[in-house]
């Protein structure tokens, strides 16, 4: 192994366990919103008349809402899945604001940041200078296989 592999591998490992955890968080977060709105939803608004094992069933979940509305009379059933239903929605729009909100707090975080960065390119616009041969004409873009760079005549 060369020299800083085992650097390099640890840095790897550790940008990979990082991204795994932010999308995790950013699943969690947000669901765990989502569910403590709908359970304080259906708390506020299920009619008294619904059975206290019933009434506890659709706190949980909208699915285990429809699953214990299957036992109910129908005006009943209809009337505990609407609670659930109107509450899964309030959940899901609670949540969606939120996440709208830290999108756009993230953005203007960015734009804050990089206002005083030049695009690429400008600078060397401004200069007169052009790229060296061992330097890609864009960020991010290797040379051309027919280039004299060492890294295609090795291939």
């Amino acid at each position: 192994m060369p020299p800083g592999g085992a650097r390099a591998g640890s840095a790897a490992a550790l940008n990979e366990t990082g991204s795994l955890l932010g999308f995790a968080l950013g699943i969690a977060a947000p669901g765990s919103i989502g569910a403590a709105v709908y359970g304080a939803h259906v708390a506020r608004t299920i009619p008294a008349r619904v059975p206290a094992a019933v009434a506890q069933a659709g706190r949980d979940t909208l699915a285990s809402a429809a699953a214990a509305a299957r036992n109910l009379p129908r005006p009943l059933a209809t009337t505990l899945l609407g609670v659930a239903r109107s509450a899964f929605t309030a959940g899901m729009h609670v949540t969606a604001a939120i996440s709208a909100v830290l999108v756009a707090g993230v953005a203007f975080a960015v734009i804050a940041r990089l206002r005083h960065v030049a695009p690429y390119g400008h600078a060397q616009q401004a200069t007169g200078t052009q790229p060296g041969p061992d330097q890609p004409s864009q960020p991010g873009h290797a040379r051309h296989a027919g280039s004299n760079d060492s890294r295609s005549q090795r291939l």
